[in-house]
């Protein structure tokens, strides 16, 4: 049995510093096996015990399949095979060797050190007369199934399968062939598409702040190539993958991080990389046991020698459903028997629709509410049914079967697909083909009497609520320095801010609102970090200041998100990022640096919607007189307490 197995077994989880596999946070891992040296696949790792102060996970303890690692602070890290350990003993906080001092740690709490160990060393005690390789050394080498290169057939599929499913997410920032802008793909190429050709891209991430794509992802069909803000380009080929995955907005490849993206996160990513994780997965398991394409290549021999329909085109769709079932009876222990490739797929989609009909019924519901059977009649919508369905299925499946073989097979079976979604839906479900949906009455005079009794309303504009929602928060910010004028000097900064781009804005009233408000506060953000570097740098390093001056940049955003629910423009996430970077440059050349790159940058990919160059210099020109003005506000009212202070406790204090 292995470690991972018996603690599972034994229903041993994290606790505190100690994260058990597969909960390890990845940022957690890649940190670790970067500064503890070793090149093992992340995947050995059953155990890792964080001992440094905020949580980073460079020191402490590595415990795998077969060895254990050790680094301590500003020391190498040391491995040890089981094999050559004799005994182990955990005292305190203290863990002995070989009856020597190995570690004395200072962050986990002992009772979880003493649960793991005494476990590890129940483990040791049961593994009885098993040999162990060597893997304990910071040359070792990856495990097997982690070493091999994935097959041209599997790359083909997980990459086919990612093309299709960022067509059906439609994410922002995220661009499918052969919907990529021109503009962006050639300045992508340029700036870290090394030698991947044009033709080659499939997916391309764009993570710059105005569009311009050269910093992002590209994804094509056999590398990834990756430029991260400040960081160096990097290419990584497909049949190496042992997973991707985003954490907040830490990109990791195989769970070791590469870089951090600054305009898109796990909120937009991360069921994207997260599908693309589990194929991988689902692939690397298949090579533990036996490859995928061996399996399902005699299933097609089978089937191009005996095909069961007289169509072409229904021919891959029998080999395919086919090949399912010949990899499901590989698995089995018992005697092989003759599996129907249909009904093994029914099965997986019934188990699929059962655990997902909440999220799917709303795809055949109309506007009552109520299932229509009606809605299924057209092919588009089962299509579409298809197409979302496909999602949820086990990644094996999906890798041996293609999104579009699969929507036929629903086109073709779906009375009985919907005999289990419509269960308890509907009362009845007959057969399609006899379905004939009621004739409705269209009552066109409805529409001709909306127009009559509302042809007096005033026509409100695209983009004129979202002045209207700015002016709101506006006077609330004066209503709050009003009622409480002891912290008059909190609100001054955000009601001059805000108070000089409204009427700038009042230019993009024709555009929609989010994207109104999405510019708003974008020039908000960039005015706010572009003048804290107006203040004196003897001010500016005082504990707290960048707080306070932030402070009413963040009640503004918060005023927005409570009149906002349910838009997607997130001020305190993205803006306030762009602010804070800005503020926290620690010289004026390189804000001067990063300021220039960014209005090169606008200035090559504005559209009609953005903020003029010329209002936006000058707002900022603006912003650096208001925040002249707020700190000159901030100094005089400190020397005024000071003055108060040395008015009633002079004699005390000095």
């Amino acid at each position: 049995m292995s470690l991972l197995e018996f603690l599972q077994a034994k229903k041993y989880s994290s606790s505190g510093r100690v994260h058990v596999a597969p909960n390890i946070p990845k940022k957690l891992l890649s940190n670790a096996l970067s500064a503890y040296g070793l090149t093992v696949d992340p995947s050995e790792v059953v155990v890792l015990i964080d001992d440094t102060m905020f949580a980073s996970g460079k020191d402490g303890c590595l415990i795998g399949q077969d060895y254990l690692a050790i680094r301590e602070s500003f020391s190498d890290a040391v491995a040890y095979a089981y094999d050559e350990i004799d005994g182990l003993e955990i005292k305190g906080s203290k863990l002995f060797l070989n009856k020597r001092q190995a570690i004395a740690f200072n962050m986990p709490d002992k009772d979880d050190l003493h649960d793991c160990f005494s476990l590890l060393q129940e483990w040791l005690r049961t593994r009885g007369g098993e040999q162990s390789a060597p893997v304990a050394t910071p040359a070792a080498v990856k495990a097997s199934a982690g070493n091999q290169e994935l097959s041209a057939a599997q790359v083909d599929s997980i990459v086919q399968m990612t093309l299709s499913l960022a067509q059906r997410l439609g994410l922002e920032r995220v661009y499918v062939r052969p919907h990529i802008p021109q503009k962006k793909l050639q300045a992508a190429l340029e700036s870290y598409g090394a030698n991947m050709s044009e033709d080659e891209v499939l997916v391309l991430i764009d993570d710059t702040l105005f569009g311009g794509a050269k910093e992002g992802v590209l994804m094509g069909e056999s590398k990834l190539a990756v430029k991260m803000v400040f960081d160096t380009p990097r290419l990584f080929f497909w049949r190496h993958l042992d997973s991707l995955a985003v954490e907040k907005r830490d990109l990791f490849v195989n769970s070791r991080k590469v870089g951090t993206f600054t305009q898109v996160g796990e909120k937009e990513l991360g069921e994207f990389f997260s599908v693309i994780n589990e194929a991988l997965g689902d692939a690397r398991r298949g090579l533990a046991d036996q490859p995928l394409v061996a399996v399902a290549q005699p299933a097609v021999a089978v089937v191009a020698a005996e095909p069961e329909a007289p169509t072409p085109l229904a021919e891959p769709v029998a080999e395919e459903i086919l090949a399912l079932a010949v990899i499901e009876e590989t698995t089995s222990d018992g005697p092989q028997k003759k599996i129907s490739g249909k009904d093994k797929l029914l099965g997986y989609v019934a188990v699929a629709i059962e655990q997902n009909k909440s999220k799917i019924l709303p795809f055949i519901k109309d506007k009552t509410g109520e299932a229509s059977l009606a809605a299924l009649r057209d092919d588009g919508n089962v299509e579409k049914l298809g197409g979302f369905i496909y999602a949820f299925l086990p990644g094996v499946v999906r890798l041996a079967l293609k999104e579009e073989t699969f929507v036929r097979f629903v086109l073709d079976n779906r009375n009985k697909l919907l005999d289990k979604l419509l269960a308890g839906e509907a009362e009845r479900v007959a057969a399609l083909q006899d379905i004939t949906p009621p004739t409705r009455l269209a009552p066109t005079y409805h529409a001709e009497l909306d127009d009559l009794l509302m042809d007096d309303e005033p026509v409100v504009q695209p983009g004129q609520r979202a002045i209207e929602k700015m002016q709101a928060i506006l006077a609330d910010l004066k209503q709050e320095q009003r009622d409480d004028p002891d912290s008059a000097v909190i609100w001054q900064l955000p009601i001059n801010y805000l108070g000089a781009v409204i009427p700038k804005a009042q230019k993009l009233i024709g555009f929609p609102d989010e994207e109104v408000e999405g510019q708003i506060f974008f020039v908000l953000a960039f005015m706010y970090g572009f003048s804290f570097h107006k203040i004196p740098e003897s001010v500016r390093q005082q504990d707290g200041l960048l707080e306070g001056f932030l402070t009413g940049f963040l009640m503004v955003c918060e005023n927005y998100q409570a009149r906002s629910p349910g838009s997607k423009v997130r001020p305190e996430d993205d803006q306030m990022l762009m602010a804070m970077a800005m503020a926290k440059m620690a010289t004026k050349q390189q804000l001067n640096e990063m300021v220039r790159k960014m209005l090169d940058e606008y200035k090559d990919v504005a559209k009609p919607g953005d903020f003029e160059l010329d209002d936006i210099m000058l707002l900022l020109r603006e912003a650096n007189g208001f925040a002249e003005q707020w700190v000159d506000s901030l100094t005089r009212e400190i020397i005024a307490e000071e003055r108060a202070l040395q008015n009633k406790w002079g004699d005390l204090l000095n």
